[in-house]
């Protein structure tokens, strides 16, 4: 899944998503490594977490 223009993750490595009170999504990954999605790529995040 694409969450910004220069990052791609596994949907199986994403523990879980904040949304942060800018609006934006935090992505958590089973790492531990702690990413911020774009804006641009909110409505797709939001659909892909419906799944």
């Amino acid at each position: 899944m694409r969450i910004s223009s220069s990052e791609i993750v596994r949907i199986a490595g994403i523990k879980n998503f904040t949304l942060t009170k800018w609006g934006s999504f935090q992505v958590n990954l089973t790492t531990g490594t702690v990413t911020y999605a774009s804006r641009r790529y909110t409505q797709q995040i939001r659909k892909a977490a419906q799944l």
